[in-house]
């Protein structure tokens, strides 16, 4: 299969924090993935996957028109914070890009104002 140019990137629709949260979650219940690290302030987690060492990140996205809702780029950097299409990197983020939004369904709950 053809590496994609994008290495595998992918958005969610939901907030930064909340899609950082449900890829960890996703991350340490994976069988062949090495939780080695995460910094909530900058968006990551270290992780070895098939033998590489490299960062998931998550990056709120700018709201670009009235109604759109919140974004978040998810992406690969390798170690030292460089891009990366890394076959494993782009596997692991296949994986995540199907995993992800159902995890995030199966937590999001509309939000009800008082009165309605």
């Amino acid at each position: 299969m053809p590496m994609p140019a994008d290495g595998g990137a992918f958005t969610v629709s939901e907030s930064m924090l909340d899609t950082w949260n449900t890829i960890g979650k996703v991350l340490v219940s994976m069988d062949g993935v090495r939780y080695e690290g995460r910094a909530q302030m900058l968006g990551l987690y270290a992780v070895g996957y098939r033998g590489e060492r490299f960062l998931i990140r998550t990056r709120a996205l700018v709201i670009e028109a009235p109604g759109q809702g919140l974004r978040t780029r998810v992406d690969a950097l390798g170690p030292e914070g460089q891009a990366t299409a890394s076959p494993a990197a782009a596997a692991l983020l296949q994986v995540l890009a199907r995993r992800v939004p159902v995890e995030v369904e199966l937590y999001r709950q509309p939000v009800e104002l008082p009165g309605n």
